[in-house]
């Protein structure tokens, strides 16, 4: 129900590009959360960020690539070797694959199949990635279930810690959603205000 704008409109995308540099340089931000990157048309999305990494080299854009496999989020990050006849020129994307496994390997036993394993497995293919170290880790955030979905699960410090351990040493750029330095706990199924008030 939400409107789309006509990116092929190159006017259009000209407004947007200089839009986007007067707030990055208006108010001295360093990056940009790009909401449902893949959804949008790839040329435009493209043009738009090697727009930006022109004038503000140093500037991050991280893409919204929610896929559940290394390869669909792979894709998307600039310098692909999954496409190479074209370039997204995103610098990161975000790795939803190592959530979803984050939450099953810190609940289940590690065994050759399960456990730890399973990030193991994951960073196995980081070769995927044109810039492993720009990929961005996380837990949870505020689409997805908390990393505690139940009180008990939050109440399981060492679950956390070793969690928290993994995300901010694992390669690539941290992220840690407000909540989850206090082992905040929350079921998305109770819907999107549930994961903002325990």
């Amino acid at each position: 129900s939400m409107p789309d704008l006509n990116q092929h409109n190159p006017h259009l995308m000209k407004y947007l590009t200089q839009n986007s540099i007067w707030w990055i340089e208006f108010s001295g931000i360093d990056g940009i959360r790009m909401d449902t990157h893949p959804y949008v048309f790839f040329d435009s999305m493209s043009e738009w960020c090697a727009a930006i990494n022109r004038e503000y080299p140093n500037f991050n854009i991280v893409g919204e690539c929610w896929y559940g496999t290394e390869a669909g989020s792979a894709y998307w990050q600039r310098n692909s070797i999954l496409d190479t006849s074209r370039n997204s020129h995103l610098k990161s994307v975000m790795d939803f694959p190592l959530q979803g496994i984050a939450r099953d390997a810190f609940t289940s036993q590690t065994d050759s199949w399960g456990g730890l394993n399973l990030i193991y497995d994951h960073l196995a293919l980081d070769f995927m990635f044109a810039d492993p170290m720009n990929v961005l880790n996380f837990l949870d955030n505020h689409d997805t279930q908390r990393f505690a979905a139940t009180r008990e699960q939050a109440y399981r410090p060492a679950r956390y810690c070793q969690a928290l351990t993994m995300l901010l040493t694992l390669r690539g750029i941290p992220q840690v959603y407000y909540g989850d330095e206090l082992a905040m706990w929350a079921d998305k199924s109770k819907g999107d205000g549930e994961l903002r008030q325990n």
